[in-house]
């Protein structure tokens, strides 16, 4: 030793501090502190604080307790971890994908942003006994069904508690009975003229092949028209009272009680 200088191998306990830099190797027990830097191996337990300025290359790391503060594990390479219970305080995992194993949210919200759900994440999958405000899913097969065209497809029934507006310039029902509850049916709604705008409103039945047969209201005239096609139709009737103020021509077989004003013409 000279001039506070080990040059070759030193065996043995040292007791104390050692300042200065080690190089090769140290095997055994050290207490005390050891500043400076450390280049080779170190085998044995390390008691106490190791603090690093430069780069320190572990293989494997076993860390049994404490914390590991204010860094980021895997900033340049990053590889697999394995936790068997990770605890974050708002923090956020970013990247990556979460495989394997399921996901306890229990009291807790998960909130997405706009698109975060892609892919096939839900598609051909289920959920099932899924139930919140506005949402309860017990189906057991596909009941839902929405299209690239934004169009939706119902495979059951469907019930509305609540109004129903359609914004579209077609509804089709092809029911094949169809029940209405309210007593009135309002044809032409909307409409902001004196009068029927388009000149006539009604009910049109398709006939096939065949000319349609029409019940229209002609504002023109002021008066209802049947038609088959564009010509007058026959109204065949077991009886009728009116109060007729006109020609009445033709012949008549149904027995009539009329209050007339002006020519009754036929039999």
């Amino acid at each position: 030793m000279k001039d506070s200088v080990v040059t070759g191998d030193l065996t043995g306990d040292v007791t104390g501090d050692v300042t200065g830099s080690l190089t090769g190797n140290s095997a055994g027990v050290h207490t005390g502190n050891v500043s400076g830097n450390v280049t080779g191996d170190l085998t044995g337990n390390v008691a106490g604080n190791v603090t690093s300025t430069g780069t320190s290359t572990f293989a494997t790391v076993d860390v049994n307790g404490g914390a590991v503060d204010g860094t980021i594990i895997g900033a340049t390479t990053s590889a697999a971890g394995t936790f068997s219970t990770m605890t974050t305080a708002s923090a956020a995992i970013t990247g990556g994908s979460i495989s394997g194993t399921s996901i306890d949210l229990s009291g807790q919200t998960l909130t997405l942003t706009a698109d975060s759900v892609s892919g096939d994440s839900i598609h051909g999958g289920t959920i099932s006994n899924f139930a919140s405000t506005g949402i309860d899913d017990n189906a057991d097969q596909t009941v839902l069904t929405i299209g690239a065209d934004e169009s939706a497809s119902f495979a059951g029934a469907v019930t509305v508690t609540g109004d129903l507006t359609v914004n579209g310039t077609l509804t089709s029902i092809a029911s094949t009975n169809t029940t209405i509850t309210d007593n009135t049916i309002v044809l032409n709604s909307g409409e902001s003229g004196a009068g029927v705008t388009s000149g006539t409103s009604g009910f049109s039945i398709d006939r096939g092949t065949a000319d349609d047969a029409t019940v229209l209201w002609n504002d023109t005239g002021d008066l209802f028209e049947l038609k088959v096609g564009s010509a007058y139709s026959a109204l065949t009737v077991n009886g009728i009272i009116v109060s007729l103020t006109g020609n009445l021509a033709g012949v008549n077989t149904a027995a009539v009680l009329v209050k007339v004003t002006g020519d009754l013409t036929g039999t």
